[in-house]
């Protein structure tokens, strides 16, 4: 069922040019989605002209065509904490978040730990990586 002001934000998505659209914002909550889901993971969308921002979810986000990518690490371990799928991996990326404060952009992780964080976010990991002694 898509409610009443999905339905003229869509009509107005055919309108615009989705390319004036950015995310701005993920985060963790309990929201509905412009088409009436409920959402829990919400992507915060916003015009660049005009600085209206928009609720949406991931599924809705993949059909307009938002791809996820993150220009810092914090942003990234973030967003990996909310795309974990299970009990162990959200442990994992908190506690790479939790090492943040003292690291900052020198923080590094191991060739394993920067293949989970792919596997979880399907995204390249970008910043520094220890490599193991064999």
């Amino acid at each position: 069922m898509v409610n009443n002001k999905a339905k003229h934000f869509w009509q107005e998505l055919g309108q615009k040019d989705l390319e004036d659209y950015a995310i701005v914002q993920i985060k963790i909550g309990q929201e509905h989605c412009l088409c009436g889901n409920k959402i829990k993971n919400i992507i915060i969308i916003e015009h660049q002209k005009t600085g209206e921002t928009k609720l949406i979810g991931k599924d809705c986000a993949k059909r307009l065509g938002f791809e996820l990518h993150w220009k810092t690490m914090s942003d990234f371990l973030l967003n990996a904490t909310l795309m974990a799928r299970n009990q162990k991996e959200k442990e994992f990326t908190r506690d790479q978040q939790d090492r943040l404060p003292k690291w900052a952009d020198r923080l590094k992780v191991s060739e394993k730990q920067k293949k989970w964080l792919e596997n979880i976010t399907k995204h390249k990991w970008k910043w520094g990586v220890w490599y193991d002694k064999n």
